[in-house]
């Protein structure tokens, strides 16, 4: 994989996580039948912990995406161009934007649930 497919999925991250997220709330409410309540429910079975997984590994993803989108940049300096690279910033600081945005404003107590 060249630094420009590197570096477009580390800006992309933070949009992948929301999406992963948004799949995991929906997947919660369809095997529990209603919204989530804080500490009272705990689902179990194999595809609820694989994507409670993917999740994990999406948010710690996430969480280095801008150090090492930088240092992708930074390595690539010549082969990426100045627009490309502006596009990325757009795109990451956009999956950040609502990704903060989903955690700040959501109306269907998924977030407190995950973070219990």
């Amino acid at each position: 994989m060249g630094y420009r497919a590197t570096t477009w999925a580390l800006a992309g991250a933070p949009a992948v996580l929301l999406l992963v997220g948004l799949t995991q709330a929906a997947h919660l409410y369809l095997i529990l039948g209603r919204r989530p309540r804080s500490v009272l429910d705990s689902p179990s079975g194999l595809a609820f912990a694989v994507h409670d997984w993917v999740v994990q590994v999406s948010f710690w993803l996430a969480l280095v995406a801008p150090i090492l989108w930088l240092g992708g940049v930074l390595l690539a300096r010549s082969k990426l161009s100045r627009g490309t690279v502006v596009s990325q910033a757009a795109v990451l600081g956009t999956g950040y934007a609502c990704l903060f945005a989903f955690i700040a404003f959501d109306p269907t107590g998924y977030v407190a649930w995950f973070l219990d």
